[in-house]
């Protein structure tokens, strides 16, 4: 027994170590590891090949490098495959590193300081709430699926916040698709003909969703810092008032009079992509829909692309808005 503590306490005082110096870029070379058989037997408990040991070095790295990353708020899903791919599960700061990772991204994503599982529940029950129809709960949940689809969580992740979220939403949506005929109500009168009810709008009075609207819209009126006009006076005039009338009427208007701009794409959509964030209660896939019928540029993406980056955001997106 005391030998068998004395073993467990030695490999992990080993791998302590080869970690510490790791992660001070301070990594030892296997002629620097005194024996590299008995460094590979307590660290790595296998045979020592020279393979085992650059395997778990680059492995250290790829945790340090996800971890100055989150730090320096330079979180990339590139960072989460390399986690994802590590064969030594048994470092002790793999799993720690990628809950931070996907809660860093998932924070990144929909823009907030921080998340909890518990406040993100909050939130969607609040907008739950909100709504009458079942069918537009649906949508919701699985808006909010999509969104964390985007960052490419491995279904063997549960630790994260996000990843309690979506399970949460996973449970919910079969819940909801179970139940849904009897939960869609109808108002059935005299005449017999079916009256569907109008969904509530989150609590949010029109004036408040065109405020919301001009806020984000509002700097596609000016120039860009070439100094180009961004959009004609006359197009802008047309973008507005057709994304006031979709959320007046919950409704992509008809006939949609087509603009463009003198931006990029990247940064068109991921500028609608801010509106449906504010406004989520219309669906994710309306505010697409009502993104590529509206810009004519937006012919060169073509449906799928806009709807793979709806929420990408450009690297100096905010630099550039002046927000």
């Amino acid at each position: 027994m005391v030998y068998r503590i004395y073993r467990f306490l030695w490999q992990y005082a080993c791998k302590l170590y080869y970690e510490i110096g790791i992660m001070f870029d301070a990594v030892l070379k296997p002629e620097d590891v005194d024996p590299v058989r008995d460094f590979c037997n307590d660290v790595l408990v296998m045979f020592p090949k020279e393979y085992h040991l650059e395997t778990y070095v680059d492995e250290m790295k790829h945790i340090h490098a996800a971890q100055k990353a989150i730090v320096a708020d330079e979180a990339d899903t590139s960072l989460l495959a390399l986690l994802y791919s590590c064969k030594h599960t048994s470092l002790s700061s793999l799993k720690p590193t990628i809950s931070l990772l996907e809660d860093a991204l998932f924070s990144k994503q929909i823009e907030a300081d921080e998340i909890s599982f518990k406040g993100l529940k909050a939130d969607l029950t609040g907008r739950i709430n909100a709504l009458d129809n079942p069918r537009e709960i649906l949508q919701l949940i699985g808006d909010e699926l999509m969104t964390i689809g985007e960052l490419g969580l491995s279904k063997e992740s549960h630790s994260s916040q996000v990843a309690q979220y979506r399970d949460y939403l996973e449970k919910q949506q079969e819940l909801y698709e179970k139940n849904l005929g009897a939960m869609f109500s109808t108002l059935v009168p005299a005449g017999g003909k079916k009256v569907k009810t109008k969904p509530k709008q989150q609590g949010l009075t029109l004036p408040q969703m065109k405020k919301k609207v001009h806020e984000t819209l509002s700097f596609m009126s000016g120039n860009t810092h070439a100094g180009a006009k961004i959009m004609s006076d006359a197009d802008f005039k047309t973008m507005n008032d057709t994304v006031v009338d979709f959320v007046r009427t919950g409704q992509i208007p008809n006939n949609i009079t087509r603009v463009t701009t003198t931006l990029s794409n990247e940064y068109v959509v991921y500028t609608f992509y801010l509106l449906y964030r504010q406004l989520k209660h219309f669906g994710r896939q309306n505010w697409i829909d009502l993104t590529q019928q509206l810009f004519s540029q937006l012919d060169t993406w073509g449906g799928d692309t806009i709807y793979k980056r709806f929420s990408h955001k450009p690297q100096y997106y905010y630099q550039d808005v002046g927000k």
